[in-house]
């Protein structure tokens, strides 16, 4: 199955403001040669002789249960979440968003990987709780969608970090047997400012409109007879996922739902 990507003439693919390939490649040698000196640690709990050590990894291999985020955002897809985003497992994942630490990448996408294996082959049941993502029996084609990060974000980490853990969580997906297509659709067609600290409502108001889909015009099947999924690292409130559902839906295809590798838990004060 050949992954499909955006046109080069699409907005998506235009370079931003990154920092320069010299300056790219200078660092991550530099973290190359300090790797080679000093024995790396755990992402996770900070334990001496992996990046993730086989504990935290396994804390990201559950299966995807569904998550509710309260209050609900309209529009928001049926959820699963592999597992809380707290104790080690955000230190991992604040270790590869925040701080560069692109080794822990190959363990989000294994971890990705088992969660869309688990969702193309079993009878995955959607957070309402009776309604299944696709017949039973069936095996329809995987669409994966990524929800895009910021240009800020690509700036800050030199890269697509989530758009890359996905491409390697599908090329393994496909290795399997599974007919799985990347999806690169979603943009951003405005900047919205940074979601920290915003209440769920707040959330919802930053987020409303900011994102758009350009679906392949060759190649692309009814949503009825493909299994299309957004994947996304964290869920807080679900506004961004709520958004990027809109979105897809207005460009004619209907997600059946979403898979996170972790969520959080709000306090009722940030709930509003």
């Amino acid at each position: 199955m050949v992954m499909w990507t955006v046109p080069a003439d699409h907005p998506s693919t235009r370079p931003a403001a990154t920092r320069s390939p010299r300056a790219t490649s200078v660092t991550r040698i530099a973290r190359t040669l300090v790797g080679l000196v000093v024995p790396p640690v755990c992402a996770g709990c900070g334990v001496t002789g992996q990046h993730v050590c086989e504990t935290c990894a396994r804390l990201l291999h559950h299966q995807p249960r569904p998550h509710r985020p309260s209050p609900m955002p309209p529009g928001l897809p049926p959820v699963l979440a592999l597992t809380d985003y707290s104790g080690p497992v955000r230190q991992i994942i604040t270790a590869w968003k925040e701080r560069g630490q692109r080794s822990v990448a190959p363990v989000l996408a294994a971890a990705l990987t088992d969660a869309l294996v688990w969702t193309w082959s079993a009878d995955a049941v959607a957070a309402g709780g009776d309604v299944p993502w696709r017949p039973v029996g069936s095996r329809p084609e995987l669409y994966v969608v990524p929800v895009p990060g910021s240009r800020a974000a690509r700036r800050r980490r030199g890269e697509d970090a989530w758009g890359r853990v996905v491409e390697m969580a599908c090329r393994e997906v496909r290795s399997r047997g599974i007919p799985t297509t990347l999806m690169r659709c979603l943009t951003l067609q405005r900047q919205p400012r940074d979601q920290a600290g915003l209440s769920a409502r707040e959330r919802r108001a930053n987020l409303s409109g900011a994102m758009a889909a350009r679906m392949p015009s060759t190649g692309w099947r009814s949503p009825s007879t493909s299994l299309v999924v957004l994947v996304d690292d964290i869920v807080t409130t679900g506004a961004t996922l709520a958004e990027a559902g809109r979105a897809l839906r207005q460009a004619g295809c209907e997600p059946r739902g979403a898979i996170v590798l972790s969520a959080t838990r709000r306090s009722g004060a940030d709930r509003r």
